[in-house]
Formats: structure tokens, C-alpha cells, sequence
């Protein structure tokens, strides 16, 4: 079975199609860990929030929702924070449409 995992990840890899997922996916899962950060300095900064987000918790928090694991131990708890995790959620949905299609 193993052997058969590793050909199967072999022959995805050959496929550029599988390397322009992965690069998508990547560059949303990095790009929305940037936009949960500044949306946690700015809701620490000027809407009242208690904790402070780390870059580490937001690369985090970015790969379990766009995994859609959603472990429930980080969530966004203010409208900015919201209105982010549903942007993605639907851009990467739009992502893997495209690519399916």
C-alpha cells in the first residue's frame, strides 16, 4: 500500500497541473495568514481585543480552515477577523472549482 501511495504522489508531481494547485494553495495559505496577523494587530490595536495573534497562530489558523479541520482552538472573534475566514473559504472553494474544471 505504501508503494502505492508514493507512485501515486510520484505521477501527481510529474503533472504540472498538480504543482499549480499546490503553488495556489500555498500562496492562499500564506497570504491569508498575513491578513489574519494585521487583522489581529489592528482588532488588538483599535477594537479592544485581549490576546495579540502570532504569525505562527495565524499560519496556523490559516491551514486548519483551509483544510477545513477547524479544530476550534483559535476562532476569529470580531468582524474583521470573520469577515477574513469567510473570504477564504470561498477563495479557496474557488480555487479548486477552477482547477477541477
Amino acid at each position: 500500500i505504501i508503494y502505492k501511495m508514493f507512485r501515486l504522489i510520484k505521477i501527481l508531481y510529474q503533472k504540472k497541473r498538480f504543482t499549480r494547485i499546490m503553488g495556489n494553495m500555498i500562496f492562499a495559505i500564506l497570504f491569508f495568514a498575513v491578513l489574519y496577523f494585521i487583522g489581529g494587530k489592528f482588532a488588538t490595536k483599535f477594537l479592544g481585543e485581549k490576546k495579540n495573534i502570532s504569525l505562527y497562530d495565524a499560519v496556523y489558523f490559516s491551514i486548519v480552515t483551509q483544510s477545513t479541520v477547524g479544530y476550534g482552538d483559535l476562532v476569529p472573534t470580531n468582524v474583521l477577523t470573520k469577515g477574513i475566514t469567510m473570504i477564504q473559504l470561498l477563495s479557496i472553494v474557488a480555487i479548486i472549482c477552477a482547477e477541477l474544471d
